[in-house]
Parts: C-alpha cells; sequence; structure tokens
C-alpha cells in the first residue's frame, strides 16, 4: 500500500460477501475480529510479530490481544470511522499468517 492509497469505506455487500467467505471473522462494533488458538505462548506470540510485520509493510494496524495460547485481532479503520477494504485485506493476510503453521 502506497501513502497515495487511502481507504475506502466498505459497502454491505462487500463485508457479506467478505464474511461469507471468512465466517471465522465476526463484525464486532466499527470493526472485524478473530480469536486466533494456538498450543503455547510462544506460538501465539510469534503470530503476534508476523500480523505486527504485516500491519507496518500495509501502514494499517490492528488492536491486538495476546493471552496464553490466545490472540484476538481486530480490525478497524480510524479514518473511515469504520470497516475498510484495509480491513479486509489484512485480515485475508492474517488468515494467510496463521495457516503458514496453524498448531
Amino acid at each position: 500500500m502506497s501513502s497515495a492509497t487511502s481507504p475506502r469505506p466498505l459497502t454491505d455487500l462487500e463485508l457479506t460477501n467478505f464474511l461469507a467467505e471468512y465466517p471465522q471473522w465476526e463484525p464486532e462494533g466499527l470493526g472485524l475480529a478473530q480469536l486466533f488458538a494456538f498450543s503455547d505462548f510462544v506460538q501465539a506470540l510469534a503470530f503476534v510479530n508476523r500480523v505486527g510485520a504485516l500491519a507496518e509493510t500495509h501502514n494499517h494496524h490492528p488492536d491486538i490481544f495476546l493471552s496464553w495460547g490466545k490472540v484476538r485481532v481486530f480490525w478497524s479503520t480510524h479514518d473511515t470511522g469504520g470497516l475498510s477494504d484495509f480491513d479486509l485485506r489484512l485480515a485475508r493476510l492474517s488468515d494467510a499468517a496463521y495457516a503458514a503453521d496453524a498448531p
């Protein structure tokens, strides 16, 4: 993502289509959340670091909550006051990072 691109708010249809394809993500307030499970703290922490690196690369940052064997990721776009195309892109990348070495 370059600095020239701006987040675009989602339409209801875009969100509906995304949730049909990625049902593990849940709409929550003005964003999307998912709880990822791991067999231990070290794996959960490694995932947090992978998602953090993705966030930095794309200059779009989630709220991340880490506990033993669990990571909750919450994507939202403050600039649009809710969900944007950036959130869907990074949610998909979060899933790919998890699938890369899921427990």
